[in-house]
């Protein structure tokens, strides 16, 4: 999913104070081949008022894009467009900034009530912490605007969509896929993408570096939990937090909701609390548990858990990321507040965290 939460909340905000009788056009990077500054589900919204509202490529493609998109919703039918950035002595926008790619866009021309109805599958996929699937007809040059099909993983299609085969087809193709991809039906041409739930942070702790943690993961469209006193003074700083759980309470690790999408990251400074959080934790289902401090109170930590739990294949043995954060020097609170944020970042892509310029194949592979 290369459109981020913000994008998507700006979006939503913007159809929804759209006056009735608007009309907007939602473009769709359905298509890449080659080299790329978005990816495949890239979004760039463009309103009658002149608005636009995300992105489709690193801006050297949005000039082009936006004349399409008034031809788009003057003509009022879909269309695709291709730019072509391969070649350097090309006449396409943007051709000679270095991308090197071919993209396919898909342009629909929406009404006010239109554009809500194919952006709620991205407000459910921020409300739920379900992944979410939207299929989208490539239909180009088509007279009529097909609506997206949309599905919740492991629960069956909305009603409206029901009766349409092709939604059967395409949830067991999807079934088997760990992304978005192509799918060739007898009934036409779909762009199936894939939605994960929004990354969830929850953070143990209330000093003062946690606002800079929550003020970075405010940017990345992260959701936020705390867990603290609530009680303390000091607490008003954890404002920004997108809930607060009150750390004094009976039962309070099972209060705090974590999934497959959940980031937890231990940063109280008391070891008799974070080594209590470490073991409520270690039965969840979160890829990640980080754990602040140096190495020798994590050496102390270790001492005091189960030695199944830290041998290969144990519990924590590769979820506890115990000292906490990449390698780059950070010494402030903002600065490890990045380290601890792309840590989390690297885990989630599956990625080592290193310099690109020792990468080896393209920075989207894999």
């Amino acid at each position: 999913m290369s459109t981020s939460i913000r994008e998507i909340k700006r979006m939503l905000e913007a159809a929804h104070h759209l006056p009735k009788g608007s009309k907007a056009v939602l473009a769709t990077v359905v298509r890449i081949e080659g080299s790329s500054y978005r990816r495949t589900g890239a979004r760039l919204l463009v309103t009658d008022r002149g608005q636009m509202i995300g992105g489709i490529s690193g801006g050297c493609l949005e000039g082009d894009a936006l004349r399409k998109a008034l031809r788009v919703m003057d003509e009022g039918r879909p269309r695709i467009y291709r730019w072509d950035t391969t070649d350097p002595d090309g006449e396409v926008i943007g051709a000679g900034l270095g991308c090197r790619g071919i993209i396919d866009v898909l342009m629909v021309p929406l009404t006010a009530g239109q554009l809500e109805a194919v952006l709620y599958p991205l407000q459910v996929r921020i409300e739920s912490r379900k992944p979410v699937w939207i299929a989208h007809p490539l239909a180009a040059d088509s007279a009529e605007v097909a609506m997206p099909l949309w599905w919740i993983e492991g629960e069956k299609p909305r009603p409206e969509f029901a009766e349409r085969p092709e939604i059967e087809v395409l949830q067991a193709l999807a079934s088997a896929k760990k992304g978005s991809f192509e799918a060739r039906l007898a009934a036409g041409e779909w762009f199936v993408e894939h939605l994960p739930p929004a990354l969830r942070l929850v953070i143990v702790g209330g000093g003062y570096d946690v606002p800079p943690v929550l003020e970075l993961a405010a940017v990345l469209g992260w959701q936020t939990a705390v867990v603290a006193n609530l009680q303390s003074p000091a607490a008003r700083r954890l404002a920004i937090a997108g809930e607060l759980i009150h750390l004094r309470q009976e039962d309070v690790w099972n209060q705090v909701s974590v999934d497959p999408w959940t980031a937890v990251v231990l940063m109280s400074h008391d070891f008799a609390l974070d080594l209590e959080a470490l073991r409520a934790f270690a039965p969840s289902p979160a890829p990640y548990i980080g754990v602040l401090g140096p190495r020798k109170r994590h050496e102390r930590m270790a001492a005091e858990l189960p030695a199944a739990w830290l041998a290969p294949n144990g519990l924590l043995h590769a979820r506890r990321y115990a000292p906490i954060g990449l390698d780059i020097g950070a010494r402030t609170p903002e600065e490890i507040a990045l380290s601890i944020a792309a840590e989390i970042r690297a885990v989630f892509a599956e990625r080592q965290g290193g310099h690109l310029r020792h990468r080896q194949g393209g920075i989207y592979e894999g």
